[in-house]
């Protein structure tokens, strides 16, 4: 790479993500006079990640795709020993002792070390009426690397709540084709080993929960993108072949739904059924972009050679490489011969207008250029950074306009920064399923909860969708299962009983220490004994979280505290604020969601006794100081009408600031991905 750039391209994309492999694909589709393929510059802050157990790029094909960046390897053992190398795959820009020896430098993200080739960013926000933790994305392919694959369209009114009732049944449509081209079919993946799926000569419609908006008023319909529902038998005839803890999860919902209901505010039939007749029972399998196998309708399996093996992994890395991570959609447009030039290792500091293009300021991380400024031209540029990379590259992008005089950056408008949503993202977890193990054996098999087991399966799999009140008044709530990794499984085994006690998280420090020596940080402390039913230091981690049950939760409702990101005085980061008027701990629907989580952990035991009934633990940071824990995180970049209302018009164009009418745009420039959406969806978005 040269010291300095000043090459012009057709395209550059910030980010390759989400959004930026769509607008990756969508641009080389398109042809120049004389039938060129666009040249199209990704620049992406984090590095190259690929499976340790097989090859992500066919060695013949690896002279069309321009490799820049060393690779680095998903996390394991699975085994706490793996802890220590998701320690070192945390991503953070600056060294941690900055903040200690200088107290004018304030970095946002957590972290051991400075290390930017690191996939996971953890950034805590910390402010009076709102404390944020959120998780996101640093590598080529982003958040896809680690995320859950669920994929789901939010209720017509959550998307008239936020100003998003323009999008269209259609618009989805278009969305899930594009994904079956790019990515692959999406299937339901909710059972221990694959099984039949509905046969698809004459499949329902109401199989398909991506064929329409919910609750919109268009008809189902039968989709080629998604997989039907897996195929099972009668309502209790599925135990031996339903993942546990989507067990779990449906007999809790239907024993919550048979007695005392979801609380008083929920309307008649409110837990959301596919065809919303309540002909089901409401809970589902949750459609995820991940390989299955399906002998009977065919699959991607056999073109992809792998299919989901149910090992719980998907946020360490899928080893099967089953699941639909975006950096192989992009490798393999360059593999046909696409101009693609990807810089990994790269901080884009701001955009400049000059004329009919624009100019990305960058700095690169690769060797040989690491710190020298750099820059790259071109006439469309596309912000796909994410929601906090996109909202930082603009907020800076804007403060140097106003420092130059328009000579640098561009003039946006007020709204960038504002809007930021935490999607009602709750996490919570029931344990202690498996206190008496001699109570199973006095409960009638239809009527037995069992252990969760979670260990198993990819990481999301069912889920059921409750409503409560009407109208303006309404909150939506979306529960998930959700799995543990092994990795994490003596760590979580060892943390649960004091999640309520904040004082005892000296035992965590201690095995962060050793974590960070690379050392066993749950060291054995008794022999082996073969005459002992359980001994916990020599129990599986499948065996350790048995008992557990992981939730995940999502949510929407009325009067959203919405965040505020502004610019750190040094322009290093972002800081995040709320109005005094919707403090963050308040909003209802955690109220709600907690309220859910109580239900559910009421009924999952088996025979009722109170004295066996298992435990409800939030996060230790909720107990403490009402922290947030955010995966899902939306806004600073928010869809409006116009300038006043918000940074970007339908189209993803985003307005200029300078322009005496409010809905002028700069032409050539648009936000992409989860910046764009200004407020909370109750889904996987």
């Amino acid at each position: 790479m040269p010291d300095q750039w000043n090459e012009q391209f057709d395209a550059i994309v910030i980010g390759s993500g989400f959004g930026g492999t769509v607008a990756v694909t969508k641009l080389v589709d398109k042809h120049l006079p004389g039938n060129a393929h666009p040249r199209v510059l990704v620049l992406e802050r984090g590095t190259w990640w690929r499976n340790p157990e097989g090859p992500a790029l066919r060695k013949h094909k690896t002279t069309s795709l321009k490799i820049l960046g060393k690779w680095q390897y998903w996390a394991r053992p699975n085994d706490s020993q793996g802890l220590a190398y998701v320690a070192d795959s945390i991503y953070k820009e600056h060294d941690p002792l900055l903040d200690a020896v200088n107290p004018f430098f304030r970095d946002n993200d957590l972290g051991f070390r400075k290390n930017r080739k690191g996939m996971y960013r953890f950034t805590r926000f910390t402010s009076e009426n709102g404390k944020v933790d959120v998780v996101s994305g640093s590598a080529v392919g982003g958040g896809s690397l680690f995320y859950s694959g669920v994929n789901l369209i939010p209720h017509q009114p959550v998307l008239q709540r936020i100003g998003l009732g323009h999008l269209s049944s259609e618009d989805f449509r278009n969305a899930g084709a594009w994904m079956k081209k790019f990515r692959g079919q999406i299937n339901k993946i909710n059972t221990k080993v694959p099984v039949p799926h509905y046969v698809p000569d004459n499949p329902a419609p109401n199989q398909f929960q991506l064929s329409r908006i919910p609750e919109s008023g268009d008809a189902p319909v039968v989709v080629g993108y998604e997989m039907p529902n897996p195929e099972l038998d009668g309502q209790h005839d599925e135990d031996d072949l339903l993942l546990d803890r989507a067990r779990v999860l449906r007999r809790a919902m239907n024993r919550v739904v048979a007695g005392e209901g979801f609380g008083t505010d929920a309307l008649p039939g409110s837990v959301w059924t596919s065809d919303e007749t309540g002909a089901h029972d409401g809970f589902a399998p949750l459609p995820l972009s991940v390989v299955e196998y399906d002998k009977t309708v065919g699959s991607d399996s056999s073109k992809k050679n792998t299919f989901c093996s149910r090992d719980g992994r998907c946020l360490l890395g899928c080893l099967p490489s089953a699941r639909h991570t975006l950096y192989k959609t992009i490798q393999t447009r360059a593999e046909e011969g696409d101009d693609i030039t990807i810089l990994p290792l790269t901080k884009v500091s701001h955009v400049s207008k000059n004329g009919a293009v624009y100019t990305v300021h960058f700095e690169s991380g690769l060797d040989g250029a690491a710190g020298k400024p750099t820059r790259a031209v071109a006439p469309l540029v596309f912000f796909a950074a994410g929601c906090l990379g996109t909202t930082e590259i603009l907020l800076r992008s804007g403060e140097e306009y106003h420092k130059t005089q328009g000579v640098e950056g561009l003039a946006i408008s007020p709204m960038v920064g504002k809007s930021f949503s935490t999607n009602g993202d709750f996490f919570a977890f029931t344990w202690n399923m498996d206190r008496d193990f001699k109570t199973r054996k006095e409960v009638h098999e239809d009527d037995r909860i069992g252990n969760a087991n979670p260990t198993e399966g990819p990481i999301n799999s069912s889920h059921f969708y409750v409503t409560f009140g009407q109208g303006a008044d309404r909150i939506d709530v979306n529960v998930e299962d959700a799995g543990i990794p092994t990795t994490f499984a003596r760590l979580v085994h060892a943390l649960l009983p004091k999640f309520n006690d904040w004082q005892q998280f000296w035992s965590l420090a201690k095995g962060l220490v050793r974590i960070l020596l690379n050392r066993n940080p749950f060291p054995s402390t008794e022999a082996p004994d073969t005459e002992a039913r359980e001994q916990i230091d020599y129990l599986t981690e499948h065996e350790l979280v048995s008992g557990v049950f992981f939730y995940n939760l999502m949510g929407s409702g009325p009067n959203e505290p919405l965040g505020t990101f502004t610019l750190q005085k040094d322009g290093s980061g972002l800081d995040l604020s709320y109005d005094d008027d919707r403090k963050l701990a308040d909003w209802k629907v955690f109220e709600q969601q907690s309220v859910i989580l109580n239900q559910l952990t009421d009924h999952m035991h088996d025979d009722g006794d109170p004295e066996r009934k298992p435990e409800l633990m939030y996060s230790p940071f909720w107990n403490k100081e009402k922290r947030v824990t955010v995966v899902h995180p939306l806004g600073g970049c928010p869809i409006g009408d116009n300038a006043s209302l918000g940074a970007i018009d339908r189209d993803g164009r985003l307005y200029d600031g300078s322009s005496s009418a409010q809905a002028g745009v700069h032409e050539g420039l648009y936000v992409v991905d989860a910046a764009a959406i200004p407020g909370a969806l109750a889904v996987n978005p």
